[in-house]
């Protein structure tokens, strides 16, 4: 079923292709129009069985945030949000607070100042 042309978005019956191409360009340097389309792309992750599902998919928002900077923040809240463990945050912390023993994370007790070990 097709629409009427009277019925049609303005963008799709009027102006020429560059204007449509300009309007979508500006649209997509718009940072929550963005997180809006990847919001699309990124299913809910309720169960162990979703996040395994959605592994393959976290290399495309890895590229989408590496290939414009306007996409580089909703693709990288869409990554951090999807991660299957805290444990590669806590990769992140600098040895002082976390530091791993015998394949596990362990706290350091920061409270003791530089007596730490």
């Amino acid at each position: 079923m097709s629409l009427p042309s009277d019925e049609l978005p303005l963008a799709v019956t009027s102006g020429s292709a560059s204007e449509t191409s300009n309007a979508v360009s500006r649209a997509l340097q718009i940072v929550d129009i963005v997180q809006e389309i990847l919001e699309w792309l990124c299913p809910p992750l309720l169960t162990l069985s979703d996040y395994l599902a959605f592994i393959p998919t976290r290399k495309i928002f890895l590229h989408t945030a590496l290939s414009c900077h306007t996409f580089l923040e909703p693709s990288l809240n869409i990554l951090w949000r999807s991660m299957h463990s805290i444990f590669p945050l806590l990769k992140l912390l600098p040895t002082e607070c976390f530091h791993e023993r015998n394949g596990e994370y362990v706290s350091t007790n920061l409270s003791c100042g530089d007596t730490c070990p």
